[in-house]
């Protein structure tokens, strides 16, 4: 062991030579981990039990801290009421932190609040996330328990913000100085506003969904027969039409009766309209009833009943002379 100094012989006060043999020293150029060093203090008390009471045990502690970390325990307030497992905490964030500080910060700073998570059970976790980062994290000169609990404090509210939703971020832009708790209230009526407009919203679009499925499973109502018969002849582009059974049909020819062409592109011979003969057109059919003279044999428009009479004959008049226009 090393010559002690005098500041660190006031604290070398073990009771017997065996104190060599278990306690390491840690600091300098010694590579005992922190926990080799806590361990080895702490056995002291199981072998040593009347001559090691807790405030002894750290003293000891104490003396065997060497460079930089002695220098450092002694410099921080109320150093000599610290318990055994505090100092070693205050060791491992001061001189061994390695990788865990840059890992819990980093994880600490990526916390988000899903979906299914209450405010309540986000700020739990960001608590304990930002309890464990300020073990880890070094220890700043002049540094107090007060100084702690505030840098604690903000950590916990600068997370607990930014790891809202977006829309909840940016409803609270302006008041991030606010106090905490009433931030939370405000939060919490914004979510539950939100809350009731999505459930709103879920509804008019479930109708709308069911409206539509409704629409979709009842037949469709048009009209796919055969075209109406009326007065006068089909138009020769007509298209066909698809019925429900899933057949084609095409209009009808009312020269042969057939479906599939209308009467102009008919190939069959020409049958009277009338009487369904095929020698003669309608207009020549000997069966027609005139509807002037009520005679079989003519049309009315060659009707002789309706020729003009000599007494009715109509007035002709003589072309004009070139002098009358």
């Amino acid at each position: 062991m090393t010559a002690a100094s005098p500041a660190q012989g006031a604290w070398l006060a073990a009771p017997a030579p065996t104190i060599q043999a278990h306690v390491r020293e840690f600091g300098e150029d010694h590579e005992t981990t922190v926990d080799d060093f806590i361990r080895s203090v702490a056995r002291l008390q199981h072998l040593y039990p009347f001559h090691y009471p807790e405030e002894q045990l750290i003293r000891t502690a104490i003396g065997h801290l060497s460079g930089e970390a002695y220098d450092h325990i002694v410099s921080l307030p109320g150093y000599e009421k610290l318990s055994l497992e505090e100092l070693g905490d205050i060791l491992r964030r001061q001189f061994e932190l390695g990788d865990d500080y840059d890992e819990a910060a980093e994880a600490f700073h990526s916390m988000k609040k899903s979906g299914s998570e209450t405010l309540q059970e986000f700020r739990v976790r960001i608590t304990k996330k930002a309890k464990l980062v300020m073990r880890l994290r070094p220890t700043e000169e002049g540094e107090n328990e007060a100084y702690r609990k505030k840098k604690l404090n903000r950590l916990i509210k600068t997370q607990f913000l930014r790891g809202l939703p977006d829309s909840v971020r940016k409803m609270l832009i302006g008041r991030e100085q606010d106090d905490f708790e009433s931030l939370i209230k405000i939060i919490e009526k914004y979510l539950k506003f939100e809350e009731k407009e999505k459930i709103q919203t879920n509804a008019v679009l479930l109708n709308m969904g069911q409206q539509m499925e409704k629409a979709h499973q009842q037949p469709a109502q048009g009209n796919f027969g055969p075209p109406r018969a009326h007065a006068g002849e089909q138009p020769a582009g007509q298209q066909q039409m698809k019925t429900r059974g899933g057949d084609r049909r095409g209009p009808r020819c009312f020269n042969c009766g057939r479906m599939g062409h209308v009467r102009a592109n008919c190939r069959a011979r020409r049958k009277c309209s009338y009487c369904g003969s095929e020698t003669h057109p309608v207009w020549q059919c000997d069966q027609i009833i005139c509807s002037k003279c009520m005679k079989t044999g003519h049309t009315p428009a060659k009707c002789e009943a309706q020729q003009q009479n000599p007494d009715q004959a109509a007035v002709v008049t003589s072309p004009k002379s070139k002098n009358e226009c």
